[in-house]
């Protein structure tokens, strides 16, 4: 069984009593961080308004599958995706780019070679910072003696030293630790420290020192000010998530990597070829969730910005559907043919060039086959998708929420399952997944609902979903469909 690397490691008395001590008893509300005006892109994550229970049984539940061999290596990236969700979807979060450069490389497995990146996730916490300290010992465990793609493969190899941790000063005075593989290149390095107001991650060499200079310096980001203004507009409630790219930023950096491949694709096809920057806003609205988004175009005084509504801030008169009782709403106007069709190019912008062709081919195959089922579906449900939070997840990982779709007729609600089984018939098996990260489709008969199984006990029923009358429900697991057929049962 596979110790995390901390358990081993002499330095770790030194970590605790350095760097997380002084951090053990602050209760004070952490300030959200400055961004630096330079930085090429950052997410904001704020899930203190919402109902969720901070529960530690998925990290929990997760380190144990592990430990029981459940995980397959090749599953580790989105095992830790999971992991560390799970861990800092519970407190405000930032996560900052503040540097990144590649170069195109036809050999490369995504088409370019990243050879520059300073990075930082910022949990925005006061509270004991040691399960932080934890949860990401377990994630750096998976690898010792990798080299990550843009590594070197030959180091490490032979008699070449394991790796290194080491404890530094930041400015400040603030001691941090660095964690790095021999075969590692320097942007992949491993920083962390305990600050006053926050747990701080960075991803290549000097990046906490970046952040923490950037913080002390407050240079404003009149960029950011402005499109924050166009896109408050409409909401007076605090946001809870922002997203923003400086795509100007990404061109300077990398021009060549840009201009072809599947960067070029994924840009046309999300319409940003032509845009300085884009960025996201999620917002309060009484107890609707509003989202916007905005953007700048390169032929556009430098002072424009562009904005277009993806949300609803009131309950639409055309849905039957009675309005969830969780914390939030979200109302989504959507062309689920559209959509659907937006899925696959941008599923197919992630290819390789060799494989576009075969994609292709599958797709034409499969519309051929299914045309008439797609089309009957997809026009059979009001065009509207309801997100919210009844009943809470168990655990705060952002994302988790419950989904709501409505039939035009529920009298088509029996020739529209029998539509969507004839869909998914190509991803129910009856081979029973060996190993965390494998999955199938399963139907449960007994409660008339369907999940996707992603390990051998089947603990794990994320998404599920099912029928409730009229309305098609999803969620984190068969619990939401049961409380929710359940709530509208009694209405």
């Amino acid at each position: 069984m596979r110790k995390p690397i901390f358990a081993a490691t002499p330095v770790i008395g030194a970590l605790l009593a350095v760097a997380l001590g002084a951090g053990a008893a602050r209760r004070v509300e952490a300030a959200p961080p400055a961004i630096p005006p330079d930085a090429v892109a950052f997410y904001r994550f704020d899930p203190s308004r919402f109902d969720t229970k901070t529960a530690a049984f998925l990290p929990l539940a997760l380190k144990l599958a592990e430990q029981a061999g459940l995980v397959n290596a090749d599953f580790h990236p989105i095992f830790d995706g999971i992991l560390a969700a799970s861990v800092a979807g519970a407190v405000p979060h930032t996560m900052c780019v503040l540097d990144l450069d590649a170069e195109h490389d036809d050999a490369a497995k995504n088409g370019f070679r990243i050879t520059a990146l300073q990075a930082v996730l910022v949990l925005e916490s006061t509270r004991d910072h040691r399960s932080f300290l934890s949860t990401l010992g377990t994630i750096l465990s998976h690898y010792k003696g990798e080299a990550p793609e843009g590594g070197d493969e030959s180091a490490g190899q032979g008699d070449t030293p394991g790796p290194t941790q080491e404890l530094f000063d930041l400015p400040g005075g603030r001691r941090a630790a660095r964690f790095r593989q021999p075969q590692w290149a320097a942007w992949q390095t491993v920083e962390w420290a305990s600050l006053s107001d926050s747990f701080v991650v960075g991803l290549g060499h000097g990046s906490l020192e970046r952040w923490v200079t950037s913080q002390g310096a407050a240079v404003p980001h009149d960029l950011l000010t402005l499109h924050r203004a166009s896109g408050a507009q409409r909401a007076a409630g605090p946001p809870f998530l922002e997203l923003w790219i400086d795509l100007d930023a990404l061109r300077k950096a990398m021009p060549e990597v840009l201009a072809q491949g599947r960067p070029r694709r994924i840009l046309t096809t999300w319409r940003l070829d032509n845009a300085r920057n884009w960025m996201f806003h999620g917002r309060w609205a009484n107890e609707f969730l509003v989202a916007d988004v905005t953007w700048q175009r390169r032929s556009d005084p430098l002072d424009a910005v562009a904005s277009r509504s993806l949300t609803l801030d009131r309950w639409p008169r055309d849905l039957t559907l009675p309005r969830p009782e969780g914390k939030y709403c979200v109302v989504i106007p959507i062309d689920l043919a559209a959509s659907f069709d937006r899925v696959l190019s941008a599923y197919r912008d992630t290819l390789r060039e060799d494989k576009l062709p075969a994609f292709d081919a599958r797709v034409r195959e499969y519309r051929a086959r299914e045309r008439q089922t797609y089309a009957a579906l997809w026009s059979a449900f009001v065009p509207y998708v309801v997100l919210s939070n009844d009943p809470p997840p168990a655990v705060p990982v952002p994302g988790a929420t419950t989904v709501y779709f409505e039939l035009k007729d529920a009298r088509q609600a029996a020739a529209t399952q029998r539509r969507l089984e004839s869909l998914l018939a190509q991803f129910i098996t009856s081979d029973d997944p060996q190993v965390l990260g494998e999955s199938v489709v399963r139907k449960e008969s007994d409660g008339n609902y369907y999940w996707l199984q992603l390990e051998a006990s089947g603990t794990l029923r994320v998404p599920s979903w099912g029928w409730a009358g009229p309305y098609l429900i999803g969620g984190w697991g068969p619990s939401v469909i049961e409380h929710n057929r359940k709530k509208i049962g009694r209405r």
